[in-house]
């Protein structure tokens, strides 16, 4: 009876993750399939003055939140007479800050646009930011809540009905009415506001008891909580926005639009870090309650994503220009910028392994010290690179902040929690696939660089060739028990 309900237990468990993960596999997909068909539509100058808007909104909305979407799902649960109290006492500050925030945007309009996109732009472009904000937040607590009733279907379809809606108004927008920014900020606006009434049409009866269920101790209750998160959000926005402000600074935004491009079709690969994340982290705190002593899982788990990862991305080198030629003429250049930008989501993941002491000795405050050690990194970086080299250094310096991060989050959870890895050969690995990031961003694609790549992924191989005989012997194995 109990190897029943072991069994049923972890059916229920797979089938939740393939519910809850598909939209993101879904949004990847479309992501994939349309940065092309935008980028033959809309010019890199104003994909780039796109991505300002996006950086601007990104901020604002963390600020409007103050955590609360935090201190939402944490206090779910503790709730459960009472949710649509905690929904209201959750998301009424954020939407009076979004109304505050709009004032102050509106009243020092001309200043900020042009200090984000370089010309004074017509107060409307202020009002669909303001708007934006307010289904943005309205977007993120249905989805929250739908995610917290375990609601994995509908939080699913609604991720891929935003995508599609947003990429056919951008494509309609730009075919119809004009070929700028505008096409991609107003389908922010309908899509985001769609998305938002769709998910209170979807929970109605949560979102009618929550209009006149407000509790002022919850609200002092919730911001209390959640207003220690909104330094490090800002921290983390600091240190991935940093790039686009200096390449604002120095370049321009044609240039600023050949790198979003470039991070959209990089941006696929993070689903490596939310797919591995919806295993790992469930993993790891049921393997530290059961074994607290137990490090030799951690390392194995650390080799084979090192034998992996690394030796795809330097093989995605090799395809660089194949890459970046499904995108317009104008962004050719992105085929020199997408090989450090590889390195985001590969050190991220692997990092997310190597962070494990932190998480499991609760010593969270740790987030912020690596943040403002990423964030400081990544401007003293563009700030060397970025003259010198331009958008190159722009990826660069990304890429290499990125290595701080990974060092940083590695050196706090190894004081807490100590785990011998395979230091020597994924350090060797790691030098070997910034060489071939320096060949394949400098220099033009030749039998030279192809040669040097291919050699560079043999010995990326060869380091970590008994992990990937492992690996190969697991999968004959899986594949022999589904015949």
């Amino acid at each position: 009876m109990k190897v029943k309900d072991k069994r049923s237990t972890g059916a229920g468990a797979l089938k939740s993750f393939i519910q809850f993960s598909y939209g993101t596999w879904g949004l990847a997909f479309i992501n994939i399939l349309t940065t092309p068909v935008i980028t033959w539509l809309i010019v890199p100058e104003e994909l780039g003055r796109a991505s300002m808007f996006t950086l601007l909104y990104n901020v604002l909305l963390n600020i409007a939140l103050l955590g609360t979407d935090q201190s939402f799902c944490r206090f779910f649960y503790e709730n459960t007479r009472s949710r649509p109290t905690l929904l209201s006492s959750s998301i009424l500050i954020p939407l009076l800050l979004v109304l505050v925030i709009g004032v102050g945007v509106i009243s020092s309009w001309d200043f900020l646009s042009t200090l984000m996109f370089g010309q004074s732009e017509p107060v409307t472009v202020a009002l669909i930011l303001v708007f934006t904000l307010l289904s943005g937040v309205i977007y993120r607590f249905g989805l929250l809540s739908l995610r917290m009733y375990k609601s994995a279907n509908s939080y699913s379809i609604l991720q891929i009905i935003n995508g599609v809606l947003n990429v056919t108004l951008i494509v309609g927008y730009s075919w119809l009415v004009h070929k700028s920014y505008e096409a991609i900020i107003i389908a922010f606006l309908i899509s985001t506001s769609c998305s938002a009434l769709i998910t209170i049409s979807i929970q109605y009866k949560l979102w009618k008891r929550a209009v006149v269920a407000v509790d002022s101790e919850l609200i002092k209750k919730t911001i209390f909580y959640g207003l220690p998160f909104v330094p490090a959000f800002i921290l983390e926005w600091l240190f991935q926005a940093s790039d686009r402000f200096f390449l604002r600074y120095y370049m321009s935004f044609e240039d600023i639009g050949i790198y979003a491009a470039s991070f959209k079709i990089v941006a696929a690969l993070n689903l490596l870090q939310s797919g591995f994340n919806l295993f790992w982290v469930p993993f790891s705190y049921e393997l530290f309650s059961k074994n607290p002593e137990e490090r030799g899982t951690y390392a194995k788990v650390f080799n084979f994503l090192s034998a992996a990862l690394l030796a795809v991305i330097v093989m995605l080198m090799l395809f660089k220009n194949i890459i970046a030629s499904i995108l317009a003429d104008s962004y050719s250049e992105a085929a020199y910028i997408i090989p450090f930008l590889l390195f985001i989501p590969v050190l991220y993941t692997i990092s997310e392994v190597t962070v494990v002491g932190i998480n499991l000795k609760k010593k969270t405050y740790f987030h912020l010290y690596i943040s403002l050690f990423a964030f400081i990194s990544n401007v003293l970086l563009n700030f060397l690179l970025i003259p010198a080299f331009g958008i190159k250094g722009a990826a660069i310096a990304t890429g290499l902040s990125y290595f701080v991060f990974f060092v940083s989050r590695t050196f706090y959870s190894q004081s807490l929690f100590k785990i011998n890895y395979a230091w020597s050969r994924f350090t060797c690995a790691l030098v070997i696939a910034f060489c071939c990031a320096i060949v394949h961003s400098f220099m033009e694609q030749s039998i030279y660089s192809l040669s040097l790549g291919i050699v560079g992924m043999l010995l990326v191989i060869l380091l970590f060739l008994q992990e990937w005989k492992e690996m190969l012997q697991i999968a004959k194995s899986r594949l022999k028990l589904k015949a």
